[in-house]
């Protein structure tokens, strides 16, 4: 290449007839290799100052240079490279004729990196800006611009940012390896605090994150010491577990932080750091398994899935909204807004430059990824569109129906292809094979078909036992297999070339909402509404890891690119991401989802996330029974007249009727085909009311214990009771509709505004003039 020639030419004419060309080379190598390898442009002062040299050696050594950077007369402001290409020039092996020039990038991001460390280790201090130990938000400190102008000059600010991606990049071929691995370790010992302190204060902290996710497989890689490594990632999950509290307020990484972390690597170390706090329960001795949870949405997040590289997420909520998410930092980084209703489907594309979105609405919207724009939406579909996914060239959409149909579309023409019928119940998930030409389909009505897409045929019906829900595809090509996760539980494994069943994962206590595997193939994961994340091991079909945290069923799960964690999202409104190198059962087992107090004051039912109820005293907190009754989550609780009898509903889609004094069953009343989110009897007890999530609000008559009738909504119903005269039902949708309805008759009787977000309670006044309703967005009218 001619410039090539040019950079060549200036560089050799920089040494030309020097007695000491060999020592200026090598300071070139140094200074310009630093240069050229900064995260940010630094003035030949601060250079000087990180780089350990003579700023007026600096200075000259930067000289014949001007036709290659920009050099600034005033000390204070940037080097700059004037083109990219010299950057390319000096480290693309073979391009430099001249190896004396050459710079290598692993060690000159290994000198910097040393550069860095040991500058921190020089400045960082706990209360580097002088503010005190008094509680207060970094907006609140007076002056604290000029505090960090005077505390944190621009080297330390420097090394503070971007040490972490100095050292991810160091090669260690450096003659300064055991230095570097030494410094780390002093560092990692005394100052680590100090750094996070720092980066607040200057209002980066999220640089702590991206600075240790970067170091944290380079430890692994290069066999840094244990304690140094645990040190780390102690680190890491502080800066993710507070990272809300300490971005606001540095002083409570002390105060807060440091108090509330396991027993760990990173006490130990700075355990002299603690305020003086009694602690009322012991610690933990262990972080959680959950890494970061994501919140924001408004209503039950129902799917989620990770870019190609796995620094984005995005997801889709019954709230209407398509939201893009930091999985870094757990930060929203956009929200998408253009269907109209309940948003049940989102994929990235193959290449994750667009994200296609399935709705309630029965169309399909195709987004930009990077700018969110809405290139194109897709309508044809008469149902909502539960499953959406990109073919592997991304040239092609699948989408899959409540309607029953599947529909395949182009995407770079913007049209419908064919249409693909079959099904007799609502299509609820969709899958390529891994050759590209087939994919499977599963349904409410129990069937899982495979199509020919050439043909847009049915090759084979598979007849199941109860509805599918999720369907997965191994990536190996050798003995390739499919999962199918059921309505009862069960996870089916199946090969895909006979697609006869050659065996189960048993393990969830409800329907499987999701089944994903890993990219090597090895584990799968799943979501249950249960509320549980399980994966497992394919060749030996076992469970190796259970997690619990969502407080509601798990809609959805996705492995990382690489497999080193796990997305959930779940009817909670929260995205988690989970550790999914941890192994064994993690979280609480069990937690109170509702409760009731009797007329008299006396007891409080309760109902838990692992189906049991429970009768409590108020006078001294001791529990009277405890009762298993359903198979998932309780969603609900209601108490007759005189609190003779209890009504549950669940997950399970079942609602128990109990006898309150002694627990034991009287009824279980089945008719629903999705979960039980709220039940009220009639003010005389002879009547039951049920929302679920299936549409449906159902009478029940509570002697015979029968279905008297059923109430269709366009949606999934949050809520419904009784007008006091026992004449009326109110409901409410989560696409915001409250509608009364005639008891009697089973007509509705008028359908009052709808609203933008969920219903999730409805109730008439003791009058019977007014109805309140609370929604998912927290409001109350």
């Amino acid at each position: 290449m001619q410039v090539d020639l040019i950079y060549l030419q200036v560089l050799r004419a920089s040494v030309e007839g020097r007695a000491d060309a060999s020592g200026l080379c090598a300071r070139f190598r140094k200074v310009v290799g630093a240069i050229i390898l900064l995260q940010d442009p630094l003035s030949i002062s601060a250079l000087a100052h990180l780089l350990a040299h003579d700023e007026a050696d600096l200075e000259g050594a930067l000289s014949p240079l001007h036709s290659l950077l920009d050099i600034p007369s005033n000390r204070d402001e940037p080097v700059r490279v004037l083109d990219p290409s010299f950057c390319d020039f000096l480290l693309i092996q073979g391009r430099c004729q001249d190896s004396r020039f050459a710079v290598s990038e692993g060690r000159t991001h290994a000198q910097l990196a040393l550069r860095c460390l040991k500058v921190m280790l020089r400045y960082l201090k706990r209360n580097i800006c002088s503010i005190g130990d008094d509680i207060v938000l970094n907006s609140e400190i007076p002056d604290l611009e000029s505090k960090l102008w005077e505390c944190i000059p621009p080297v330390l600010s420097y090394a503070c940012r971007h040490w972490g991606e100095h050292l991810s990049h160091a090669a260690r071929d450096t003659d300064h390896w055991e230095e570097l691995i030494e410094r780390l370790s002093e560092f990692t010992s005394t100052k680590l605090l100090y750094w996070i302190e720092a980066l607040s204060l200057e209002g980066r902290f999220p640089l702590c994150i991206s600075n240790l996710v970067s170091v944290i497989p380079w430890c692994k890689a290069n066999a840094v010491g244990p304690k140094t490594s645990s040190l780390i990632y102690d680190a890491y999950r502080l800066v993710l577990d507070f990272h809300r509290v300490i971005n606001v307020s540095a002083v409570q990484l002390y105060h807060s932080a440091l108090v509330f972390i396991p027993n760990c690597s990173l006490l130990n170390a700075y355990r002299h750091e603690l305020p003086r706090v009694r602690m009322t329960s012991p610690r933990t001795e262990e972080w959680d398994v959950s890494l970061l949870v994501l919140e924001g949405h408004r209503s039950s997040v129902n799917m989620v899935s990770f870019s190609r590289e796995g620094s984005r997420a995005v997801s889709a909520s019954d709230d209407g909204d398509v939201r893009v998410w930091d999985t870094l930092n757990g930060g929203q980084v956009s929200c998408l807004k253009g269907h109209e209703g309940a948003v049940k489907s989102v994929e990235y594309s193959p290449d994750s430059s667009h994200i296609v979105s399935g709705g309630s609405d029965a169309t399909i919207h195709l987004w930009d990824a990077v700018t969110g724009f809405n290139i194109s939406t897709l309508t044809g579909h008469k149902g909502g569109v539960n499953s959406a996914i990109f073919s592997s060239d991304g040239c092609n959409i699948v989408s899959a129906s409540a309607d029953t149909t599947l529909c395949i579309w182009d995407v770079l023409e913007n049209k419908h292809l064919a249409s693909l019928n079959g099904h007799s119940g609502p299509v609820t998930c969709v899958t390529f094979l891994t050759d590209g030409s087939r994919i499977l389909s599963g349904s409410v009505d129990s069937t899982i078909r495979l199509w020919d897409l050439k043909t847009k045929s049915t090759v084979e019906v598979l007849h199941c036992t109860d509805a599918i829900l999720s369907l997965a595809v191994s990536p190996s090509r050798q003995n390739p297999i499919f999962l199918s996760g059921s309505q009862d539980g069960v996870i089916s494994i199946r090969d895909v070339g006979s697609m006869k069943e050659v065996g189960r994962l048993i393990g969830h206590a409800a329907a499987v909402k999701s089944v994903t595997f890993s990219s090597h193939g090895k584990k799968v994961v799943s979501g249950s509404s249960d509320g549980t994340i399980r994966i497992w091991d394919v060749a030996s079909r076992s469970c190796v890891a259970e997690y619990r945290g969502h407080s509601g069923p798990v809609e959805c799960t996705r492995f990382a690119p690489d497999g080193t964690g796990v997305l959930s999202s779940s009817a909670d409104r929260t995205i988690r991401i989970w550790d999914a190198s941890v192994e064994g059962v993690h979280g609480l087992k069990e937690y109170v989802m509702t409760v009731r107090i009797t007329d008299n004051l006396e007891h409080v039912v309760s109902g838990s996330t692992n189906g049991k109820l429970a009768l409590w005293k108020t006078s001294d907190g001791s529990m009277v029974y405890e009762v298993n009754v359903h198979h998932g989550i309780v969603h609900c609780l209601a108490l007759s007249h005189e609190d003779k009898v209890v009504a549950s509903g669940s997950a399970d889609h079942t609602i128990c009727i109990l006898n309150v004094d002694n627990g034991s069953k009287v009824a279980t009343l089945e008719g629903h085909t999705d979960e039980v989110y709220a039940i009220e009897f009639s003010s005389n007890g002879s009547l039951l009311v049920s929302a679920s999530q299936d549409g449906h609000a159902k009478i029940w008559d509570v002697s015979t214990r029968t279905l008297k009738r059923s109430l269709t909504h366009s949606d999934s119903v949050g809520g419904a009771s009784f007008s006091p005269d026992d004449k009326l039902i109110c409901s409410g949708t989560m696409h915001g509709a409250i509608y009364i309805w005639n008891v009697e008759t089973g007509d509705r009787v008028a359908i009052l505004k709808e609203y933008t977000s969920p219903v999730l309670s409805v109730l008439f006044s003791p009058n019977g003039k007014w109805l309140v309703s609370w929604f998912e967005d927290e409001e109350v009218k």
